[in-house]
């Protein structure tokens, strides 16, 4: 076969595959016409305020993946409420035909391996459950896969290029800093390591700076919502069980399910981490990831869930195949190694289809997080608020009224409904734990605010809704 085939066809069809894939979720997901809140705050809320050059708490800290969103909002023709879960999908999408670039081209593995593992890997749940809701969560693998891919080259450009994404991953969700160990560890193999490490670390240090100069009223980069109170091991069994029981944290709703898929996928994930140890020179990019991703979301604190770990989850789903293979090879019966890839291609797109159907009746979604639950104005149509059939909601203390009001003040751009001091004004009970920080701080001012928050958790500024011009 070819190697444009192999290098540009098999990639391109992986992505329509993926794509469909998602796109088969999303549609079952978007006929229960209702938001998630954490949707509403990552493709409406912080948005905006990115759009304005604004920081909106502690917490709202990805900033490469509200730049993804807005370029999506900026890209659709006439986006609604579910714009975001489009742009994820397509963003997304990408995951498999990286993989498979990653396996073939740069580890020099077979290509039907290649390609039937990049498949396996889209069907987990743990990948396509992320890869469908408008989340800023796990926005960072496709990049950081794409920083691996390039950290494989031997140029000065493509240390540069790796530099570059494994910072916007990171910047994307803050479990993309798992990627830094096989970047790094890609970079010293080259013959001019302190160069390659050099030079890709001026790279991602100047996005870093160019986030932090960007916001106007910059808090903190990399600290999230995640809080401590919990032991290691408590983070560890949860992660586990999450890989190999069910989905039971409170962002991954997915019972009876793991994050790897039914059973014996998620234990021959495991072994498959055991085995990539064995095999470390061919595997050594995907343990090192594995390892990074496992560390992070074992010790991010509470609440405990695989979000923080889904290069993890990615990980062992490439080296749960490399141990089949192997065993099939060593095996060499042909009809064997067609009926087990035919079984587990089948258990985990059987796996999928559930969860499409479980989401278009509407299970396996947590109505205590379900977006507008609260907000039965947003059931109009976003056209009848442009013709003002339907009255903004009013600016009184409710759960999510902000983020009620960067819904339509976004998806009204030529007349916006709900303009940013509005919705920087409104009382919302939502942030009563985390308050907003003044938009007319000066530079870098608030970077002494938020040490004080961090040691004193009840601590709450004076002028934290301050619209002083």
């Amino acid at each position: 076969m070819s190697n444009p085939f192999r290098f540009l066809l098999i990639p391109f069809a992986l992505y329509v595959w993926q794509f469909i894939v998602l796109s088969l979720l999303r549609f079952s997901l978007n006929s229960n016409s209702f938001l998630l809140m954490e949707e509403a705050g990552s493709s409406f809320l912080d948005v905006l305020y990115f759009e304005n050059r604004l920081q909106v708490c502690q917490v709202t800290t990805n900033i490469a993946s509200y730049l993804v969103f807005w370029l999506g909002l900026q890209a659709i023709p006439d986006p609604g409420i579910f714009y975001g879960r489009l742009v994820k999908s397509v963003v997304m999408a990408g995951i498999p035909a990286l993989v498979y670039l990653i396996l073939h081209r740069r580890l020099q593995l077979n290509w039907i391996f290649a390609a039937l593992a990049a498949v396996v890997v889209g069907l987990l749940p743990g990948v396509f459950y992320y890869s469908v809701l408008a989340l800023d969560m796990a926005m960072d693998v496709p990049f950081g896969l794409l920083a691996i891919y390039l950290a494989f080259g031997t140029t000065a450009w493509s240390a540069i290029g790796a530099g570059f994404f494994l910072s916007f991953a990171a910047l994307s969700y803050g479990s993309g800093l798992a990627f830094v160990f096989p970047v790094a560890y890609l970079l010293w193999r080259r013959p001019q390591r302190w160069q390659s490490l050099s030079v890709a670390a001026c790279s991602g240090l100047a996005l870093v700076l160019a986030s932090i100069f960007y916001w106007t009223n910059t808090q903190v980069l990399f600290l999230g919502g995640g809080s401590g109170g919990s032991s290691l091991w408590n983070g560890a069994r949860g992660l586990y069980f999450e890989l190999t029981r069910s989905g039971y944290s409170y962002y991954f709703t997915m019972p009876a399910m793991s994050a790897l898929g039914y059973f014996p996928i998620g234990f021959l994930g495991l072994l498959g981490g055991i085995y990539g140890v064995a095999r470390f020179r061919r595997y050594g990019v995907w343990v090192l990831l594995a390892i990074g991703s496992a560390g992070i979301g074992i010790a991010s604190g509470l609440p405990f869930g695989v979000r923080r770990s889904i290069p993890l989850v990615l990980s062992l789903g490439v080296l749960g195949c490399g141990l089949v293979w192997e065993l099939l090879q060593r095996l060499e019966v042909r009809r064997l190694s067609i009926l087990t890839a035919i079984l587990f291609l089948g258990i985990l797109l059987g796996g999928m289809l559930q969860v499409a159907m479980r989401w278009q009746h509407g299970d396996w979604i947590r109505a205590d997080y379900a977006f507008p639950f609260t907000q039965a104005s947003l059931d109009a149509s976003i056209e009848d608020y442009r013709l003002r059939l339907v009255p903004v909601p009013k600016a009184e203390p409710k759960f999510g009224i902000r983020m009620t009001y960067a819904i339509l003040g976004l998806l009204t751009p030529q007349d916006p409904l709900v303009r940013l001091d509005e919705v920087h004004a409104a009382p919302d009970t939502m942030d009563a734990g985390m308050p907003l920080f003044p938009r007319d701080a000066a530079r870098f001012s608030l970077w002494r605010e938020q040490w004080k928050r961090l040691r004193t958790p009840s601590y709450s500024p004076q002028s934290s809704t301050s619209l002083r011009p």
